[in-house]
């Protein structure tokens, strides 16, 4: 989700700030949500997607900040 995290923290005039107050917020979101639907065949799929560079579909993953 967040491959592009050192750009869009450089494109910030307070990248702490931003990070703080927006990408942590979202990692937080993201993992409370994969936790909620963790099974064997999500986490194959989220490795096999990683190795590919691919992104995951679920809902719960995407977000507006891309």
């Amino acid at each position: 989700m967040f491959s592009n995290e050192e750009e869009l923290l450089s494109n910030q005039p307070d990248p702490i700030r931003y990070n703080d107050q927006i990408l942590y917020p979202e990692k937080v979101r993201i993992n409370n949500e994969y936790v909620k639907n963790q099974n064997f065949f999500l986490d194959l799929k989220i490795i096999s997607y990683t190795i590919l560079g691919k992104r995951l579909r679920e809902e719960w993953a995407q977000s507006d900040l891309e």
